[in-house]
């Protein structure tokens, strides 16, 4: 009892901590965005077209929800923990560099769901192959549709990942064989990735998630589409909004700075260049549709952080105690 009585103030205490660096955070990028005379060039026109897209892009996320559960374990996992688990990771990605904020998705999972880390992580790699076929299908159907040129590496990038796709399971069976005879704790979370791969892809859960995943980015680029219908005289057809949505992604998946900051502005600013956009237009319309991207994330994952823990210390304490056990 004395124990609990301690440990649960402690909790709370590092929620509010947490809660309140967040909060500290996302008031340094408010001043800085006021600093730099950003929201001159921002119109109520603009605003408006950000807010009125947010019940779509929430429809996305909720679909990639649906898609987390059934990919990370059978039966599926409950929807609001994976749904929570894709905004956790989506708002610390505005922080943290390199991606490294993927990882707290299966440490999340883990620690609320008592999902293993590895299972988790299959998880994510399954999410990330999905994603970039359908984006990369999407891009290249709005390029050939509009005749571009610059269809060759799309093309190339879409086979490829289709190919990994077929291909991921026998591999993973192939390499599961392989590392299941080593105990290190790194090997344990490969293998428990493999075997999780190995016996869940099946073909029934391959339609799912395709179709799962498929929903969420229509969706998505509805979104993306609809931003621009708002803005008056400005609007772009379905095939331009699919080429700057597959910009904006392809652009934020590289691992640079927190949020793809920077990638995404130069991708969308260089493609409404070509969609016959101002540069000043261009670049100002970027800023508010990467603000309308990340704006869900934003605002609850400071709330999600005071109620939740995300798991990572305890995956961290534990993956000390797995080592140091093993070197006893």
């Amino acid at each position: 009892m004395k124990t609990n009585e301690v440990r649960k103030p402690s909790q709370k205490f590092m929620h509010l901590i947490r809660f309140f660096a967040t909060i500290i955070c996302i008031g340094v990028t408010v001043y800085a965005f006021f600093k730099f005379n950003l929201d001159e060039q921002i119109t109520p026109q603009l605003v408006y077209a950000i807010l009125l897209i947010q019940p779509f892009l929430f429809a996305a996320t909720l679909v990639s929800g649906i898609r987390c559960s059934f990919l990370v374990s059978t039966p599926p996992a409950p929807v609001i923990n994976c749904t929570k688990s894709i905004i956790l990771s989506a708002g610390l990605n505005l922080w943290l560099p390199g991606r490294l904020s993927e990882l707290v998705k299966p440490a999340f999972l883990r620690e609320h769901l008592g999902i293993p880390f590895g299972q988790g992580l299959a998880a994510l790699i399954l999410e990330k192959f999905f994603d970039a076929l359908i984006v990369g299908a999407l891009t290249l159907a709005g390029l050939i549709f509009l005749n571009s040129n610059s269809i060759h590496k799309p093309l190339i990038f879409f086979s490829f990942t289709l190919l990994t796709i077929f291909m991921i399971r026998p591999m993973a069976g192939v390499f599961f064989q392989f590392l299941e005879k080593y105990s290190t704790p790194i090997f344990r979370v490969a293998t428990d990735s493999l075997r999780h791969i190995k016996f869940t892809l099946t073909r029934r859960l391959s339609i799912i998630a395709l179709s799962l995943t498929l929903i969420s980015w229509v969706l998505h680029g509805f979104a993306i589409w609809l931003f621009f219908l708002f803005l008056e005289g400005r609007s772009l057809s379905i095939a331009e909004s699919a080429a700057i949505m597959g910009a904006m992604i392809f652009a934020g998946a590289a691992p640079a700075l927190p949020g793809g900051i920077g990638a995404i502005q130069a991708a969308v600013t260089v493609s409404l260049i070509a969609f016959g956009f101002s540069p000043s237009e261009a670049f100002v319309f970027s800023l508010g549709l990467h603000l309308a991207e990340v704006l869900i994330a934003a605002f609850c994952t400071p709330i999600i952080l005071s109620l939740h823990q995300t798991g990572v210390s305890r995956l961290l304490i534990d993956a000390k105690t797995a080592i140091t056990q093993k070197k006893e």
